[in-house]
């Protein structure tokens, strides 16, 4: 009895058809990995170099503008921006002198800034609004020299500072010369302001000490109203004294006019009295008298003689004494009437006065009328003096300004122009590496192998599913709705045989031969290239230079 043969499953079928055709798809491999192998040799090495830099928070003790914590933020936000600038890198290629440089063409020298601008990278740091503490750049740079590549990194690093501090400097130095004109500019306006005033002041002879009206002071009045006031308050005086005058010497002048000129007088002669004296000689004489009997003096002694004489001599006076006794009488005269002189003294003093207050009343009324004109002709020059007043404290408020900012922007400049003054920091310079970061020899050639392995796989299966045949016997029991019995081998002739052979020798051989010969280029290029032709040669090296 017949019975169905075992059929396998697609994956399995799938397999056995992969293991028919191995040599299909082991040779695109192969031939993808010496081709690989030779795409790594000939592809330019490339040696990344690093460095890096602290940026230090700059907070100067004096205020300013140039370098600051929010310039510093901002600069390394666009340090990304400033590092690959064409123009600092061409200075910096220039400066290395790059012979594979120097002798391009302007094209062909924009084109390889270009390109190595490219190869330069600067991660952007995250910088927040209000950055706090350092902040770090990193700069990396790849190139086929090692020893180049760390030289043109290094100097771009440093062209870089020093740009950014002598940009800091500078515009510290521009603000600071601006601030100074600015300051100047003030300064002048003041002067010219001081100078109008002054010159106001000194034609219509105006204090210069009087204070300028404030928010928390009072201005006195003008030295001129209150000499005017002071003058008018005399003249209210003197008038009043004048007045007062006036009525004195009307009324002296009338109690003059009524007083005659002489008055009568009665002058009294008393009569001469001589008793008191003529008692007074009788008792000297009897006192002699009595002297002489007391002491019992005789007539004959001289003692008595010189009494007697005295007594004659005292007779005798009493005797003239007697003769010029007279009785007193009463004479009337006229005489100048002295009330008259004192009024008339009175008089003429009151006039004196009278003619002084006059004076001074004419005179203060000269001066009132006088100060009151210069009042009204200076009251224009009070207007424009407070408008200077005015004036000149908003140009001197401004001046103060001008020169404080100036001051504090002359001290930053000189604080940022020492060594404070330089917040970058190299943590890390460029170093030439020993080993190339490129290319990664083991990942090209195994993925030039997978490619060639994904080409063999395809053309295999492109190879037996592109024709239409049964290719098992899964395949016919699939497709018939009857049962398979059984199946015949494939028959294949001696002659047959022999020809499939002899074609899968030639395939293979070839395949070895073009393996071997992308091989031995590969070996020749690296290390014998005079064993190469010269087309070959630039061949391999135009493609060489495509691969940069």
């Amino acid at each position: 009895m017949a019975t169905q043969p075992q059929t396998q499953g697609q994956l399995q079928d799938f397999l056995a058809i992969l293991k028919r055709r191995a040599w299909q798809i082991v040779i695109p491999c192969a031939f993808g990995v010496a081709v690989g192998t030779f795409v790594v040799s000939i592809m330019p090495k490339s040696y990344s170099v690093r460095t890096q830099l602290e940026v230090h928070e700059m907070n100067p003790p004096i205020a300013g503008r140039g370098f600051e914590a929010t310039s510093i933020a901002r600069e390394v936000a666009n340090a990304g921006f400033v590092i690959k600038a064409a123009e600092r890198v061409r200075a910096v290629v220039e400066k290395q002198e790059w012979q594979d440089y120097a002798g391009l063409s302007a094209e062909e020298q924009a084109e390889f800034l270009s390109k190595l601008i490219a190869r330069i990278s600067v991660p952007m740091p995250a910088v927040t609004k209000n950055q706090q503490g350092s902040q770090f750049i990193t700069i990396t740079y790849s190139d086929s020299e090692p020893q180049r590549a760390a030289r043109f990194l290094n100097d771009l690093r440093e062209a870089y500072v020093r740009e950014m501090v002598s940009r800091g400097r500078e515009q510290a130095k521009a603000d600071r010369e601006k601030l100074q004109e600015f300051r100047k500019k003030k300064e002048e306006t003041l002067n010219d302001v001081v100078r109008r005033l002054t010159e106001l002041q000194k034609k219509y002879k105006l204090s210069v000490t009087q204070p300028a009206p404030g928010s928390n002071r009072e201005r006195p009045e003008d030295p001129l109203f209150n000499l005017l006031k002071a003058t008018e308050t005399r003249l209210d005086d003197a008038e009043a004294q004048l007045k007062i005058e006036r009525e004195l010497n009307a009324k002296l002048r009338e109690e003059y006019e009524r007083e005659p000129e002489v008055v009568p007088e009665q002058i009294s002669t008393p009569g001469v009295s001589v008793a008191d004296k003529v008692a007074n000689l009788d008792q000297q004489i009897a006192a002699i008298n009595n002297n002489l009997t007391e002491k019992g003096i005789l007539p004959l002694h001289s003692e008595y003689q010189r009494a007697q004489d005295q007594i004659r001599t005292l007779e005798e006076q009493r005797k003239q004494l007697l003769g010029l006794g007279t009785t007193s009488s009463i004479e009337t005269n006229y005489v100048q009437n002295k009330k008259r002189t004192d009024l008339r003294l009175r008089l003429d003093a009151s006039d004196v006065n009278l003619s002084k207050l006059e004076t001074t009343v004419k005179t203060l009324e000269g001066n009132v009328k006088e100060l009151g004109a210069k009042q009204v002709e200076l009251a224009d020059v009070y207007r424009e003096v407070a408008s200077l007043s005015t004036e000149r404290q908003t140009a001197e408020a401004a001046f103060l300004d001008a020169d404080a900012a100036y001051h504090r922007q002359r001290d930053f400049y000189e604080y940022i122009s020492g060594p404070p003054g330089d917040p970058f920091e190299v943590t890390e310079r460029a170093e030439a590496p020993r080993l190339p970061s490129s290319p990664i020899v083991p990942l090209i050639i195994a993925m030039y192998g997978v490619i060639g392995l994904g080409l063999g796989l395809a053309s295999s299966v492109l190879a037996e599913f592109g024709r239409n045949a049964y290719r098992s016997v899964g395949d016919v029991s699939r497709s018939m709705s009857v049962p398979v019995l059984g199946a015949v081998g494939e028959i294949v002739t001696r002659s047959e045989l022999r020809n499939r052979t002899v074609r899968r020798a030639a395939i293979g051989l070839a395949s070895l031969v073009l393996i071997g010969a992308v091989l031995w280029v590969t070996w020749a290029y690296a290390n014998r290239q005079d064993m190469l032709g010269a087309d070959l040669r630039d061949a391999i090296h135009a493609l060489q230079e495509k691969l940069r």
